[in-house]
């Protein structure tokens, strides 16, 4: 055993403690279960404790502060390489299990994005309707799973941590350690902040949209 004593005595400054949150969250749930309208409710959480905190995201986001709109496949390199400091950056992306077809793989960029995202500051949220047709190579990098349940009104969304998730093959579903039970009423100012009608579906036949973005900054906002 080899015991660097001198360590002991060195300072350690560097902490995570109130600085942006990373990490990739899955916001799970079949249609009208309430995901989409979770992961920007949380979204919107995020802004009012990180108020300099920069979006991107396949949908559109009303209302939002800093919001920019990823409606091209270099939009999403775009977005997923930038950097916003320790204000944090935001990428979200709904229907992820489309937007990244299981037989078509993950691309580098993504999976670099998602490996480095304590450096970067950067929290990656996607939405699914099946947990199977997402990536393994994204599940496995996956910190928060949520099991989003909408009764009538209320949305109660139950956090597990995704870094220990496993397979059960007696109960025939993957299982994970829950961290907490998060729950919020549906309101019509929250349905009016975002529009997932207009979407970006990765693949051969999208048509790339022209930007114009400046070496160092985001791209204009988008007007909502």
């Amino acid at each position: 055993m080899i015991i660097d004593f001198k360590s002991f005595f060195e300072k350690k400054s560097l902490s995570d403690k109130g600085c942006f949150p990373y990490g990739s969250r899955v916001y799970k749930a079949f249609i009208g279960g309430g995901k989409t309208l979770s992961m920007t409710h949380d979204i919107f959480q995020l802004k009012k404790k990180y108020p300099k905190m920069i979006t991107f995201a396949n949908y559109n986001i009303y209302g939002l502060k800093d919001f920019y709109l990823i409606d091209s496949d270099r939009m999403m390199d775009y977005a997923l390489s930038f950097s916003n400091g320790e204000n944090g950056v935001v990428v979200a992306i709904d229907e992820a299990h489309l937007f990244w077809l299981k037989k078509d793989g993950i691309p580098v960029e993504v999976l670099s994005a998602i490996s480095y995202q304590r450096k970067d500051r950067k929290k990656i949220m996607m939405t699914t309707q099946v947990w199977d047709e997402l990536p393994v190579s994204t599940r496995k990098q996956v910190m928060e799973v949520v099991n989003c349940i909408r009764i009538l009104n209320i949305q109660v969304n139950i956090v597990y941590n995704g870094s220990k998730l496993k397979y059960d093959k007696q109960e025939s579903a993957y299982v994970a350690p829950k961290l907490y039970t998060s729950i919020f009423k549906h309101n019509d100012k929250l349905y009016k902040s975002f529009n997932t009608i207009q979407k970006a579906i990765k693949n051969n036949d999208f048509i790339e949209t022209t930007l114009t973005m400046a070496q160092d900054a985001p791209p204009a906002p988008v007007k909502v």
